[in-house]
């Protein structure tokens, strides 16, 4: 039986958390792998285990086993710890759900310090990622990711409003010089503070989802927002300036300067107007995702096979 720890922040609920969850459940269904989530920061009371990922049905620890020589997937996050001394005897696996947060999460000086360990897997999320990791010498393995369930149970064409969505938390900076440049004239809904249920009430409810962020991996939010009927307008930062990571038609996609908030005004007016025109110009983005899960699947199950094999030859 091969152990795998899946290293994750205790508490958290967010998309990468729950991709780290998903990891997790899929590989606990090879017979020959015995897959966990390891909580890093748990305390002593309560479950560190957020209650939105219970569905997955993960084991779970909150301390590493002394000498642990099985594989430690790591979130790109947390990818320099694979140098410590405490993780010398393990397999070691980055998985890169995101590019952009790795920089976030280290000082300048310890930018790239994961190369120094050797015989690492890395895992991507994205073709952004594997393409960050191919100009940087190293192979990878795409598995990509798939949003929840709760997202795929239909929604109507009519009953729309002529809003549009945006999530303040990416891309404020350029989100709200377009909503100051369109003024009156569009009606702009942030998501905040919603449940997943409450979410997914106000897409199905909406026109338009706009994401001008850094999009750091292939996001959730528009794949979410495509899945309840919205047509998606973006940047082209990130994994969303590439047509694999973010399949959606180049008139939908606008570089995040000033001189674009015309077009991109223009372009949302003639999504409010024309909705189901435009809505059926997403039709190859909305197949794409609703092959993800099935995809995500097939990688998973074929690296268990891979690790089984080479450890019983």
């Amino acid at each position: 039986m091969i152990d795998v720890l899946i290293m994750s922040p205790a508490y958290y609920a967010t998309g990468g958390v729950e991709l780290l969850h998903q990891l997790c459940a899929e590989m606990s269904k090879h017979e020959g792998i015995h897959a966990r989530m390891l909580y890093r920061n748990a305390v002593s009371y309560g479950s560190p285990q957020p209650e939105e990922y219970e569905e997955y049905g993960c084991a779970y620890i909150t301390q590493l086993p002394q000498d642990y020589s099985g594989y430690i997937v790591f979130p790109e996050i947390w990818a320099n710890d694979v140098t410590k001394s405490q993780y010398d005897k393990c397999k070691p696996v980055i998985f890169w759900e995101s590019v952009d947060n790795y920089f976030q999460f280290c000082k300048p000086k310890d930018y790239f310090k994961f190369l120094e360990r050797n015989g690492v897997l890395h895992l991507t999320q994205s073709v952004y990622a594997s393409r960050f990791l191919f100009k940087l010498g190293h192979c990878s393995l795409f598995i990509g990711d798939y949003i929840n369930d709760d997202f795929f149970s239909g929604y109507d064409l009519s009953n729309r409003n002529p809003w549009v969505l945006y999530n303040p938390k990416k891309g404020w900076d350029f989100t709200s010089k377009l909503i100051e440049y369109c003024g009156d004239e569009i009606c702009f809904k942030p998501i905040r503070n919603l449940s997943r249920n409450e979410v997914i009430d106000l897409m199905r409810h909406c026109m338009v989802y706009i994401d001008f962020g850094d999009h750091p991996g292939k996001d959730r939010l528009p794949r979410e927002a495509a899945m309840c009927g919205c047509c998606i307008i973006t940047g082209k930062n990130g994994a969303a300036g590439n047509y694999t990571d973010v399949n959606i038609k180049d008139d939908y996609k606008f570089t995040r300067w000033d001189q674009s908030l015309y077009d991109i005004k223009r372009q949302i007016l003639s999504v409010l107007d024309n909705y189901e025109y435009h809505h059926s110009r997403f039709s190859d983005y909305r197949s794409g995702i609703w092959n993800e899960k099935s995809t995500f699947q097939e990688k998973v199950e074929n690296l268990c096979e891979w690790w089984c094999k080479n450890e019983n030859s």
